[in-house]
């Protein structure tokens, strides 16, 4: 894992306005393929918005940084701002 190759994502679905942003160094479809185990194991209590059926995932924007912390700030940052 390489925090050069971090990425900021977000969670949607037209069922609902609610989404759900991250960051990953991952792709973006084993990323979402994580949130589906994820939801399987763990149910809507970690991203209620993995119950629906047509969630797809989407790049907000390459973020190369240099450890963890400053991905997560940048995620708090789409958070906050959008």
């Amino acid at each position: 894992m390489s925090y050069a190759d971090g990425r900021i994502y977000v969670l949607k679905s037209h069922q609902t306005k609610d989404v759900s942003f991250g960051g990953t160094t991952s792709s973006l479809i084993n990323q979402l393929n994580f949130h589906k185990k994820e939801y399987m194991l763990f149910g809507p209590s970690l991203n209620p918005i993995m119950g629906y059926k047509d969630v797809w995932i989407e790049l907000v924007e390459d973020y190369p940084c240099n450890n963890k912390k400053e991905l997560d700030e940048r995620v708090v940052w789409w958070v906050n701002n959008i």
